[in-house]
Formats: C-alpha cells, structure tokens, sequence
C-alpha cells in the first residue's frame, strides 16, 4: 500500500477494495480479488460491531447516529502518519448510525471473530490514527481536550477539557423584548445553563452528559456551544464589569455585550455561520481569529503545529489560576514618587476641579472607567487624584477590570519581609500609616497607566513575558471586549 492509497467500504463498514488515492495502476504486489482489478482485502477480517467503542477508545474515537444509506460508500484516507511515526491515517467520519467498525488482525492486534488467519501484507501493519475533527472553545479558541487518554492531548492542561453554555427555557422569550438590548435583571447568566460534559472522545458528537449523549447542532432551537470552564470564569468577570456602563447590546453605535445573555446569542450566531446546516464539524469561527489561537479543522494538524512551535504553548496557560498574581503586578513594579512634584498647569486644574460641586465630579472619575483606550493611556501621570485613590481603585477591579483579584494582603505580606528587619516596628508603620505604608509616597498612579496599555504583556510592557497566564487572560479579555453580534467569520 502506497502512502496515499484508499480504502472504499460498503454500508455496512466491510472493505470492498482498495485503490489508489491519485487513479492509478494498483501497485506491483497487488492481487486482485474477482470483479475487481484492485488489491482488494479480506472481508472475513474486517467485522462490524455496534457497542465496541470503549475497547478501542485509546487508539480512536469513531462516531455513531442516524442510519446511513444503504447505497452509500465510504472512503478511508491512509497517509503517512505524523503523530506516531506508525504509518496509515485513516480520516473516516462514518455516518449517524452507521455501525463502528473495528479492524482485525495485523490493523489493531485484535483477534479475529472468525478463524481465517489475518491477512498478510508486504511489511509490519501499524495501527492507524483515526483523525477527528477539533472541538474548540468559543471564547478562547483553544482546542477541547478529551478525556480519554490520548498521545495527541498528552501535552494539553487538564483545564482545556470542555463544557457547554445552553439558553434556558425562557432565553428566547427574553431575547424577543426591545428591553433584551440592556442585560436581564436576574444574575448574570441566569438564562445561560452550564452544561457539565462527563466523557468527551473527540469530534462534534462524542460528548456525553450523565447518560445522555450530546451534540453541537446548530439546527437545535438553544444551541449547545462549547467552551472551557475557565474561560467561562473569565466571561462572567468581563459581563459583570461591562454591566456597571448599561450600554446598549442592539445600539448599532455601541453593540457591546453586557452579559452572558448577549454573549450566548453572539456564540450562536457564530456557530451557525460556521456550519448552518447541522453538527459542527469544524471549529467555530471568530471575526477576530481568536487573536492567533491555533485553530485548525483537524486535531492531528493542531498536534502537528504545536509541536513544530513551542512558542504556541502561551494559548495552553490558564487565565484564571494565576499564582502570586498580586506579587506578578503590583510589587515588582510598583515605584515611589521621590518627590515628582505636579506640574503647575496641572495643580490649576486640580484646584478647579476640587471647586467643582461633589457630583460633577463624580461624573468625571466615573468617565475614567474602564482605564483604557484603543491607542494607549498618556504615561505621565497628572497627580490630579491622590495616590490612594489609584490604589483603591485598582484594588477594587474596577479600573483594570481584567485584573480583578489583586489584594492588599499580598502587599502589605511583600513590604514587611523585604523591607523590615523588624516586624514590630512594621506593625508600628503599618498602624501610623507611616514609611512605607504611606501610599502617597508610592507612585500608584503611573503604575495603573503602565496596566493600561494595550501592549501590556507584550515586548515592552510592564507585563511583558512574565507570565503566560496573564497574556491568555489578557487576549481572552480582548476577544470578549472586542465581540459584537454582527461580528461573523463568513466561509467561502
């Protein structure tokens, strides 16, 4: 058999021959069988079985559901395989229905049902690598891990296995109302039901849900769409956040979502531009690509390019357990002010704005939330609002708001053991607010424009290339601050 050869199957998964990928003359060693001038296989060695998935899960994950054409052929793709070095892919996706087949004899090392030997063949018979099609997540764009075992997966985190995000009963009653623009009043994601997927073997319809098997088919009325558990953390973050500015999801000037709700409905619409006729069989597209997720249509091609770039292994680390976060952000880059007085065209404003009734005033702070802007926040500081107020703002989680679950606990444990020799004269400080307890005296402000920049765990930033996870959180954060429902990947 050459390396790219195929074999063809009747309905009911039997090998009727096998010929060659490009038409050609069927090679040397070939015999060819009656009524064929193709090297056609033994049917005796190839059986068909209905409930043998489980005892060949490590080495493929084949698909059942609605039954086939009796008419119908099925083609079997074998090249050389790049995941084992052993040889023969087989890229089948046999039909809803179809019965599994399991190949015997010298294909898997399974013994026959029948007592005809196996069939011989030129050299040593590797077992193929079915090839499935890639589930990813649709906040992310990271691939869904299975949870069988897996050569493929062996180097994918256990946080990347899936889950999935349904609309309840009362989702598309809510969806109709000319109110559904601004988010529900119940919890955020009150309509959004959060699927747990018990066993998943790969492909868009080998997930499981307690007893009940599950699919991604975008011609159910509530689409059920997949994504990671943590990324759904990290949704719930940003609609909690994007909820406080009451912005208009239906606006045709403002469009962002404000809760899961909106998301959900985003996803949809995704899904259904990605394949509007049924099953999901390819991952589900964004406008955006998934800021340089590797995405591919095959989880043999994703294996293969992670593991031709390493590089790739930042969209692996996972955006919601960040150890040592507050130590990552604040205390290896906070800095003092060392006496960098305001400028005197600034301490004038300052002064007018201080004269200002206490609600204009808060009108002007609450236009600083969220801090951040498309081309970058100015670097140099104003020194219009005290030191203290940046810090409680940016300990709240609501002027970096993808920043959420930095403490003052972790601060406050840095300064006492690298700055005291004394812890009871760090009580003293700490109480007085004095020394280096004295916010005024460190620089919170420049630290929250260094946050704020868009390159900020890039080269360059503040950030940058000290953690992975941050990075993902960060470009995870983009991708939902950056969604809008009109927002579609159109294949052609």
């Amino acid at each position: 058999m050459t390396d790219s050869q195929s074999l063809s199957f009747d309905a009911s998964g039997l090998v009727l021959a096998q010929d060659s990928a490009d038409g050609g003359d069927p090679p040397a060693n070939s015999q060819p069988g009656a009524g064929s001038s193709a090297n056609a296989l033994p049917t005796s060695d190839y059986t068909v079985a209905s409930n043998t998935h489980a005892s060949i899960a490590n080495a493929a994950a084949l698909s059942a559901g609605p039954a086939a054409d009796p008419a119908a052929s099925h083609s079997v793709n074998t090249t050389a395989s790049p995941l084992f070095n052993t040889g023969p892919l087989l890229n089948w996706n046999p039909p809803f229905g179809a019965g599994q087949m399991i190949m015997t004899g010298a294909i898997f090392g399974i013994p026959s049902t029948n007592n005809n030997p196996p069939p011989q063949y030129p050299g040593p018979a590797p077992a193929p690598v079915l090839r499935q099609s890639s589930v990813v997540c649709v906040v992310c764009g990271g691939i869904c891990k299975p949870t069988i075992a897996s050569a493929v997966f062996e180097k994918t985190p256990e946080w990347m296995r899936p889950s999935l995000v349904q609309g309840k009963s009362g989702y598309l009653e809510w969806q109709k109302q000319t109110s559904s623009g601004l988010a529900p009043d119940c919890e955020h994601g009150g309509l959004i039901n959060e699927i747990q997927v018990d066993t998943f073997t790969g492909g868009s319809r080998g997930m499981t849900s307690g007893p009940k098997a599950v699919f991604i088919n975008t011609q159910d009325e509530l689409i059920k769409i997949p994504i990671h558990v943590p990324c759904f953390d990290v949704a719930r973050h940003f609609c909690k956040n994007q909820a406080l500015y009451k912005t208009d999801f239906r606006s045709p000037y403002c469009g962002v979502p404000s809760s899961m709700e909106h998301l959900y409905e985003i996803w949809c619409k995704r899904a259904i531009a990605t394949c509007p006729l049924g099953l999901v069989n390819k991952p589900i597209r964004e406008a955006n690509k998934y800021l340089g997720a590797p995405v591919f249509d095959l989880e043999a091609d994703y294996h293969d390019a992670m593991a031709k770039d390493p590089s790739l292994r930042c969209f692996l680390a996972n955006p919601v357990v960040i150890p040592g976060i507050t130590d990552i952000v604040v205390n290896s880059n906070l800095q003092t002010i060392d006496g960098k007085d305001i400028h005197e065209d600034k301490a004038q404003l300052l002064s007018r704005i201080r004269s200002l009734p206490p609600e204009i005033v808060d009108i002007i702070i609450d236009s600083l939330y969220p801090f951040w802007e498309k081309d970058g926040i100015p670097l140099e500081p104003t020194r219009i609002m005290p030191s203290t107020w940046w810090k409680r703002e940016l300990l709240s989680g609501r002027l970096i708001p993808w920043l959420w679950e930095l403490n003052d606990e972790d601060i406050v444990r840095y300064r006492v053991k690298n700055l005291y020799q004394c812890p009871d004269q760090a009580a003293k400080d700490k109480a007085a607010g004095t020394y280096i307890f004295d916010e005024n005296m460190w620089d919170w402000e420049l630290l929250c424009r260094q946050l704020a920049q868009p390159n900020v765990c890039r080269g360059g930033g503040v950030l940058g290339d000290r953690s992975e996870k941050l990075w993902n959180r960060h470009r995870i954060w983009n991708l939902l601050d950056a969604a809008r429902l009109g927002h579609v990947w159109l294949l052609r």
